[in-house]
């Protein structure tokens, strides 16, 4: 395996070392021997991140449809937290240049603004601990302004349907940020 292979490789798995091992193992192994540096990595992610940013401004993304979530802007806002979380570095500015795009694209599938929230919800702690949780609500509340009518009660989430999931995303991010604010508040005392 030559080092621009194992860039390839590595970034088809957005850097996951367990997905890469329980997929390819025997590639796995071999990339392993190889002894790259936790800096390369780190350039490698930094560099996915910089790509996936860049797909959801450009509006690379394809439309939510029931059957594929593959490129889609809630999977790449996730695979894109995924990887910051994964980082050693750069971790403030990444995080701010994500809220600021996903806070300026449009969203226009309810699925795929309820997706998003959750995925900011999950990451509110990392948020919190970098200064960034007025930002992140913002985003979060903005993202969360749209009316539910009716005919959503029909649209399935794969897990209940809009309005149910909707008032669960609500739900569970008012419980972990208000967490999120008592926890730091102690850790500042």
């Amino acid at each position: 395996m030559t080092l621009k292979e194992a860039e390839v490789y590595f970034k088809r798995y957005d850097g996951h070392s367990f997905n890469m091992g329980r997929e390819e193992p025997n590639l796995y192994r071999e990339f392993i021997s190889m002894g790259i540096s936790e800096e390369l990595f780190e350039k490698w992610k930094q560099e996915l991140v910089d790509e996936y940013i860049l797909r959801l401004r450009n509006g690379e993304v394809v439309p939510m449809t029931n059957y594929g979530l593959i490129d889609t802007v809630s999977s790449i806002v996730r695979r894109t937290f995924d990887i910051i979380c994964d980082m050693r570095i750069n971790k403030y500015d990444n995080i701010s240049l994500l809220l600021d795009v996903i806070s300026a694209i449009d969203i226009p599938d309810k699925r795929e603004k309820i997706y998003v929230m959750e995925r900011i919800t999950k990451n509110c702690s990392m948020m919190m601990r970098y200064g960034l949780g007025e930002k992140m609500n913002n985003v979060f509340k903005k993202i969360a302004d749209f009316p539910i009518t009716e005919e959503d009660r029909t649209i399935d989430t794969g897990c209940g349907n809009v309005p149910e999931r909707y008032e669960q995303a609500i739900k569970e991010y008012e419980e972990v940020y208000e967490r999120c604010i008592e926890y730091y508040k102690k850790q500042s005392n």
